[in-house]
C-alpha cells in the first residue's frame, strides 16, 4: 500500500505490482501531490511484518531574519552550490545532505532591510522573497499580550513558548495603523523568559521572521 498526506489529510492506494516489479500509485483526483506532500510505500508479509520506504515531495523555501542578517533555506538539492543575492550582496555556500543552507551577511558588513529582494538558487530551484517590515514593540505580562507592527491589513503568525518549550501560535492581522496585538491569554503566560517568533509569509511560502524574548517582567 502507498500512503500520501498533505494539509488536507491522508489517502491510501493499493497498486498492482507488475511482472518487472514496478508499480504506479495514481492519486489524481484523490489527493494533490503538491510540494510538501509526504507518505510511505509499504509491503507486508503473511505475519504482518513489513518493509517501508518514506517519501516526500521537496518543498524548497527560505526564511529571512533581517534582525540577525540571516537567510536560511530548506529542501534544496543536497550537497549543491547555493547562491544568494540581496542588492549588492552576493554569497555562495554548499547545501548539506538534507538540502539545508544558512547565510549570514554580517561578516560582509551587509544589513538586510525591509523592502530588499532576496534571491536564492541552487541552479534548479530559485526562491525570491521581498523582506517585510515586522517588529515586536512590547508586552503586557498581566494580560498575556504581545504587541507589534506590520504593513496595515497584513497578517503575521506569532508564537510564544515557555521555559519547557510548551507553546502556542496563531494568525493576527495588523490594523489600519499597522499595529497588531497577539493575545495569548488562556494559552501561554507572557512573563520573564517567555520566548517566541513572528513570521510573515508571502504567497509562495517564503517568509520574513524575527525572534523575541521577554527579558524581565
Amino acid at each position: 500500500n502507498v500512503r500520501a498526506c498533505n494539509q488536507d489529510g491522508c489517502e491510501y492506494i493499493f497498486p498492482e505490482v507488475n511482472t518487472d516489479r514496478s508499480w504506479t500509485a495514481d492519486f489524481s483526483g484523490i489527493l494533490d501531490l503538491a510540494p510538501g506532500t509526504d507518505g510511505f510505500a509499504q509491503v507486508r508479509d503473511e505475519e504482518n511484518d513489513y518493509t517501508e520506504w518514506y517519501w516526500r515531495v521537496p518543498n524548497p523555501h527560505i526564511e529571512v531574519n533581517p534582525y540577525e542578517n540571516r537567510v536560511r533555506a530548506w529542501e534544496l538539492l543536497p550537497d549543491t552550490q547555493v547562491s544568494l543575492t540581496i542588492g549588492t550582496y552576493h554569497g555562495t555556500l554548499t547545501s548539506d545532505q538534507d538540502g539545508y543552507v544558512e547565510f549570514n551577511t554580517s561578516p560582509a558588513f551587509f544589513d538586510i532591510l525591509p523592502g530588499q529582494v532576496v534571491v536564492l538558487t541552487d541552479g534548479t530551484t530559485t526562491r525570491t522573497h521581498t523582506v517585510t517590515n515586522i517588529a515586536v514593540t512590547g508586552f503586557n505580562e498581566y494580560a498575556d499580550l504581545v504587541y507589534g507592527i506590520a504593513a496595515p491589513g497584513s497578517g503575521v503568525i506569532v508564537a510564544a513558548f515557555d521555559a519547557v518549550d510548551n507553546g502556542w501560535a496563531d494568525w493576527y492581522t495588523a490594523n489600519s495603523s499597522g499595529d497588531w496585538t497577539a493575545d495569548f491569554s488562556g494559552y501561554e503566560d507572557i512573563t520573564t523568559d517567555t520566548w517566541g517568533w513572528v513570521d510573515q509569509p508571502d504567497a509562495d511560502g517564503d517568509y520574513t521572521t524575527l525572534d523575541w524574548k521577554v527579558l524581565f517582567s
